[in-house]
């Protein structure tokens, strides 16, 4: 299938040009163009040699498994498809310095769905990725957390950019309820949401260290917005983001 490599290689080759620094996988195929891998349950490693990895549907870690996703992989959703990281699941994405991850869109402007924690507990990492153009929907049913939801979870996010995603509530980059996610060293920016351009805090205890917030927009808190949650906040530089009130 000709016209999927082509395209793949295409908008990778456009990706690493941007300034924005098995219950098993189901493989349709796998050429030198990556590995397609099809809407339902995904688990095991997810290696470079094998990138790109375009996801053709909603996919799910089960229960009591995990997905490793190796440095230097690159993540591309072909629709508005999600990631689900459930109860007693576990994600370890965990790039380098010199080979990072990616999770992005093949169509930028209709994005994807993001990656959604829910009830994944303390065990879950997403290290130097760089998670990008995530669109939540009007008429779906969760339109919060344009790339990252996250729902009684705690993943830690470190060396991340994290960058022009749109939730149309709340949550431009990252919404969190009764979450008590670590999110250090990254870069938080170009994102929009009604509420919480960059983030979105509701009942929540995240731990927030030398971060930087900038050209996030929002309706109401163009950077973050917090509602019942206590955070721990340090070093975090917040400039050129956009509110309305």
């Amino acid at each position: 299938r000709s016209f999927d490599g082509e395209k793949a290689w295409s908008s990778l080759i456009s990706v690493l040009s941007d300034e924005c620094p098995p219950e098993s996988i189901k493989v349709f195929a796998h050429t030198r163009y990556g590995t397609k891998i099809a809407a339902g349950l995904v688990s095991g490693t997810w290696l470079k040699e094998n990138s790109p990895y375009n996801i053709y549907g909603d996919v799910s870690i089960p229960s009591g498994e995990s997905l490793v996703v190796e440095p230097g992989v690159t993540v591309r959703f072909m629709g508005k498809y999600s990631l689900l990281v459930g109860g007693n699941a576990q994600l370890q994405s965990i790039g380098t310095v010199v080979d990072s991850i990616s999770f992005l869109a093949d169509d930028t402007t209709k994005g994807w769905l993001g990656i959604h924690f829910k009830d994944s507990g303390d065990d879950d990492a997403l290290s130097y990725c760089t998670l990008r153009d995530g669109r939540t929907l009007i008429a779906y049913s969760n339109n919060n957390g344009g790339v990252l939801f996250i729902n009684n979870s705690s993943p830690v996010i470190s060396h991340a950019n994290i960058c022009y995603n749109h939730a149309e509530d709340a949550g431009g980059a990252i919404y969190c309820y009764k979450g008590n996610p670590e999110i250090n060293f990254s870069m938080i920016y170009g994102n929009k949401a009604s509420r919480g351009g960059g983030l979105f805090l509701d009942k929540s205890r995240p731990v927030i260290n030398n971060c930087f917030f900038y050209k996030n927009t929002a309706r109401d808190g163009a950077a973050l917005y917090c509602i019942n949650t206590s955070a721990n906040i340090s070093n975090v530089t917040i400039t050129q983001n956009e509110a309305n009130h």
